[in-house]
């Protein structure tokens, strides 16, 4: 059997020529080093460093790495999906239907959720795949050239840090595991990883790493996040030298709650390198927070963190995911105001992003909000069959592209959204982050000239 070549594609908005966006492809790399464990022989390419050379691979792995990337990978592989084993994974794979996923990759391409099938076209013995708890990266990193690596742990990037996944809370408009219990990979497993990335960082003359850590909300599992602060700490007593930097998610809930029940273990993260924590704030008011399953939001609980957050010396980040079904004037302008409250009390610095409903994997595209209207199943079913049949309009589902008609049908409140987005964003310092919809309702030109001007503008 031919070896397997794993792709991470290139940022849907890097130019064709030159590097894109370098950013370890944590989750590419977790699959690769379970398959690779198991038996499997597989090689590794970023194409925002180099062009992959399928030719020689009996099979392509493909990191689909959000809706977006889409239409990116259906153009780009397009030549190989009818005549190679593809397997596509990435979260948004596991919310397709498989009529879905057949019909936006073909009959040939493998979901990655088809486990024993995957094992099997690299030839890996399933029965052998490690769980995610137990899962080194190391067989992943030792496939990573030197120069690769040295892009990958330069000192003015960060790498995703694969700590720990799932949440206990259940978002509507969030694709990810979700609705369970936080799971850690075991502690050995993150000590050799940190290790290993240590060592080759020095190998390489470098002398920190800045890690963005892969918890949707750090600060759930206090017991865990403390395990992982003493290997930190014990890591910093044997390089003495090297530096530790680390930034994440958090809710305000349970960032409060260990202010208040572990204020040990903020104070060791803080000692250990955190420095910046995003909280989902998501809408203005208790209302949103309500109608999007995010009652574990609360004013106080988000001044509380703030004052927390100034009190240990984090950066606090807004994270504003806002502009959702039932929003209204009111509701938009209540998001307005109070992250404008945040920046100017705590220094918070604004993330603004506006709500996509139908990402594969969340309550809209499942269909499963309660109190949804026969309209709104009924635009939810229009909307989910023009991206089926012009898969092009996933770009349109950005949670940093303005709305469009594919994301936000009512016209008034799409054109509400947009202008309150557009606030938010300048008063980040930044008004390039806003980044342009590809969609029906403007012209092929119009569109062209979006994709355009939405190159090099890579979210952070």
């Amino acid at each position: 059997m031919k070896k397997t070549l794993f792709v991470q594609p290139r940022h849907v908005y890097a130019p064709s020529e030159g590097h894109g966006h370098i950013y370890s492809p944590t989750s590419l790399w977790t699959v690769g080093s379970k398959l690779i464990q198991a038996g499997a022989d597989i090689d590794f390419v970023d194409e925002n460093i180099r062009p992959a050379e399928t030719d020689k691979y009996g099979t392509i792995g493909i990191n689909l790495v959000g809706a977006p990337y889409i239409p990116l990978v259906r153009e780009r592989f397009r030549n190989i999906l009818d005549s190679k084993n593809v397997l596509i994974g990435g979260q948004i794979v596991t919310g397709l239907s498989p009529s879905q996923f057949k019909t936006l990759f073909g009959e040939r391409a493998i979901p990655g959720t088809h486990h024993s099938t995957v094992a099997e076209s690299v030839g890996a013995t399933f029965e052998n795949l490690k769980t995610d708890k137990d899962v080194s990266l190391i067989p992943a990193y030792e496939k990573i050239s030197d120069d690769d690596m040295r892009e990958y742990l330069d000192p003015g990037r960060e790498t995703s840090f694969y700590l720990g996944q799932g949440c206990i809370f259940n978002c509507t408009f969030c694709p990810a595991a979700k609705n369970m219990p936080e799971k850690y990979r075991n502690s050995e497993v993150l000590e050799r990883d940190l290790t290993y990335l240590t060592e080759r960082a020095l190998k390489l003359g470098i002398h920190q790493l800045n890690m963005y850590l892969s918890n949707l909300d750090v600060f759930q599992n206090t017991e865990k996040l403390s395990q992982f602060a003493s290997v930190i700490q014990s890591l910093k007593r044997q390089y003495p030298d090297f530096t530790y930097r680390m930034r994440g998610l958090a809710t305000v809930a349970m960032f409060r709650n260990a202010l208040r029940d572990n204020p040990k273990v903020v104070r060791a993260m803080k000692d250990c390198g955190f420095h910046t924590v995003g909280f989902g704030i998501d809408g203005g008011s208790e209302k949103t927070w309500r109608s999007v399953k995010k009652g574990h939001n609360s004013r106080s609980a988000i001044m509380q963190s703030m004052q927390g957050c100034k009190e240990y010396g984090f950066t606090p980040e807004t994270i504003m995911v806002f502009g959702h079904l039932r929003e209204d004037k009111d509701s938009l302008e209540n998001a307005v105001r109070l992250t404008d409250e945040l920046q100017k009390k705590f220094g918070a610095v604004p993330r603004p992003h506006v709500a996509k409903d139908l990402i594969p994997g969340n309550d809209y595209w499942q269909n499963t909000i309660k109190r949804a209207t026969r309209a709104d199943r009924t635009d939810r079913a229009r909307r989910i069959q023009l991206l089926l049949e012009q898969p092009k309009y996933f770009q349109a589902m950005d949670f940093k592209a303005l709305a469009s008609s594919v994301s936000h049908s009512n016209e008034i409140l799409r054109h509400m959204v947009n202008k309150y987005y557009k606030t938010i964003t300048k008063m980040s310092g930044n008004p390039r982050e806003l980044i342009y919809p590809i969609a029906p309702e403007f012209s092929d030109e119009k569109n062209a000239s979006h994709q355009k001007e939405n190159l090099l503008r890579f979210d952070r």
